[in-house]
């Protein structure tokens, strides 16, 4: 994906929400990966689109929860 700039009031905003996961720290400082930086864009465009964030919140969490029940037989198998 594309490079998405932010403010940096934006992003801890999105981690209070819940569109971003907590990040990791190293020495204090937050460290971000790829997976943010993708999800970052990916706000940025449903909100061109004109997803509102609560839209966007729910859109990735249904996404999470599809994600786990697509594995969950792959995992039961598994045991």
């Amino acid at each position: 994906m594309g490079r998405t700039v932010v403010l940096a009031t934006t992003i801890p905003f999105y981690e209070n929400i819940g569109l971003l996961p907590p990040p990791d720290r190293l020495n204090g400082h937050r460290v971000y990966g790829t997976d943010v930086l993708d999800r970052l864009t990916l706000i940025r465009f449903g909100q061109n689109l004109g997803f509102s964030l609560k839209e966007l919140e729910s859109l990735f969490q249904g996404l999470a929860h599809a994600r786990r029940g697509a594995t969950r037989p792959k995992v039961s198998s598994m045991i």
